[in-house]
């Protein structure tokens, strides 16, 4: 019951984590980063993995996992982290990006705007803007008749 209602407490708070947000915005929010790299930064939060990918400055990419607590691995090493339940995702991505309308199912989501998507499991959720997504796709090259 307790666990129930952290996760119910870190999803309000986290419901209202926004893809747009900055590195300070993020660590305001959920404190000091547990791990760094190149184009990834990792938190920890009420039992919950939140990884971002930062572009041109601001968030673009939020993946959030259920994780096993420290307690929970003590008293079984062979623990699988938590499931999120279908309203756990609905919170998510209810409020990330801020009033946005999302359409699919299966675990595949679009914004009615098609500015950002989504992909869901019990496992985690990954949502993403389609900018982020097409960042690093090239125009095709010029095509020269006769060559």
């Amino acid at each position: 019951m307790t666990r129930t209602l952290l996760y119910l407490l870190f999803l309000a708070t986290a419901a209202s984590a926004r893809i747009g947000e900055t590195p300070a915005e993020l660590q305001a929010r959920y404190g000091k980063p547990t791990g760094t790299t190149a184009t990834r930064t990792t938190y920890e939060k009420a039992g919950i993995r939140i990884t971002v990918a930062m572009w041109r400055g601001r968030c673009h990419l939020i993946l959030f996992s259920p994780m096993l607590s420290k307690e929970d691995l003590a008293k079984d090493p062979n623990a699988l982290p938590r499931k999120f339940t279908d309203a756990e995702i609905g919170a998510l991505l209810a409020r990330n990006p801020a009033d946005a309308k999302w359409e699919g199912d299966q675990g595949n989501y679009l914004t009615a705007d098609k500015k950002f998507t989504a992909t869901a499991s019990s496992t985690g959720v990954m949502i993403q803007s389609i900018a982020y997504l097409h960042r690093n796709k090239q125009p095709a090259p010029p095509v020269l008749e006769g060559f």
